[in-house]
């Protein structure tokens, strides 16, 4: 008996198994990896909870084999469906998402398959960050003109 086959698969039959995917992630405030390397026979469904703090923007890139009906949902702390994707070939976003709790979920078919990805947020400014802009632009001008007219 081939004793290293043996080892080979014992050792990723219990990598697998002692992968969770699904979880939570806490504070979306910096991208963070998703995925799970062994997704369960024939429907799976791997939810993600984050907390935004500020209004923000949340998108990723998730990649997959051997999954058909692959589809990224989002929902709410209400359990409100906030926005489905079923392309994720080309990643997924969701945009200007309030501060709150929110469920990220995977879900597909699969006989035998994978995923794996990341998932980043970014903060959307708020409005008075583009007054402040504009003010400090005006001043800039208002300076320039001065200058020239001296």
């Amino acid at each position: 008996m081939k004793l290293k086959p043996l080892v080979v698969c014992a050792l990723l039959a219990a990598s697998a198994s002692s992968f969770a995917a699904g979880g939570s992630l806490g504070v979306l405030d910096s991208t963070v990896v998703v995925g799970n390397p062994a997704v369960a026979a024939p429907f799976f469904f791997d939810t993600y909870t984050f907390t935004l703090d500020t209004v923000s923007d949340v998108f990723g890139g998730v990649y997959s084999f051997g999954i058909s009906g692959f589809t990224a949902v989002l929902q709410d702390a209400s359990f409100t469906t906030v926005g489905t994707d079923s392309s994720l070939g080309d990643g997924f976003s969701f945009e200007g998402l309030s501060a709150g709790d929110y469920a990220l979920s995977f879900l597909g078919f699969s006989e035998v398959g994978a995923y794996g990805g990341v998932v980043t947020a970014t903060p959307v400014p708020e409005p008075e960050t583009y007054a402040l802009l504009l003010a400090g632009l005006g001043m800039v001008v208002f300076m320039i003109k001065r200058r020239g007219s001296a």
